[in-house]
């Protein structure tokens, strides 16, 4: 629903010489060289989209292929395919943040090149980069699941686990409305 190449392009700030890039909240804009934003962008649509998303989804389903043809010839325990889906998960959450902090490791050690943006303009990038669909969307399915959830009353650690869950994200997301909301009308 987000564009993950739109999301790594609006991390950074056209100027005369390059781009600026903040790699937290708190420090200055590092400067980035047309070059090497050129560079990062090619990285990450490869990433995100391209060749080595594509050969990270053969990789998986390889391994699951490889597991099941596995599992089926020899009597594996029961719990193999819990750990082999944990650690199928974890592998893409390393690549996928690896590859996500590519410019941070880019700009270590640079000196700042503007100062750090206010505690208010950081708030405010982060809530125009979840568009309005999204949060009408996590919205209408929180608050179904939380309604349901409450209205057939928790009888198991999961119902409860679903009631609390989908309750933090109900009140998550209308915290993130109303400050769209308020951010909109300034």
């Amino acid at each position: 629903m987000i564009d993950p190449v739109e999301a790594f392009e609006n991390q950074f700030d056209p100027v005369e010489d390059g781009y600026i890039y903040y790699p937290s909240t708190k420090s200055g804009g590092k400067l980035v060289t047309p070059a090497e934003y050129d560079q990062l962008l090619r990285d990450w649509k490869s990433t995100a989209k391209g060749r080595r998303f594509w050969g990270m989804i053969g990789f998986v389903l390889a391994s699951l292929l490889i597991a099941t043809v596995f599992d089926t010839s020899v009597d594996l325990p029961d719990w193999f395919n819990s750990m082999l889906t944990i650690a199928l998960v974890v592998l893409i959450m390393i690549w996928l943040f690896w590859n996500s902090f590519a410019p941070r490791r880019l700009v270590k050690g640079r000196p700042d090149h503007s100062p750090p943006r206010s505690r208010e303009a950081v708030l405010k990038a982060a809530h125009e980069a979840v568009p309005w669909y999204l949060v009408i969307f996590v919205l209408v399915i929180s608050g179904g699941i939380f309604g349901f959830s409450w209205y057939h009353g928790p009888e198991s650690f999961a119902d409860w686990g679903w009631l609390i869950a989908s309750g933090a994200f109900l009140t998550s997301y209308l915290w993130l409305a109303y400050k769209k909301w308020t951010d909109w009308r300034e």
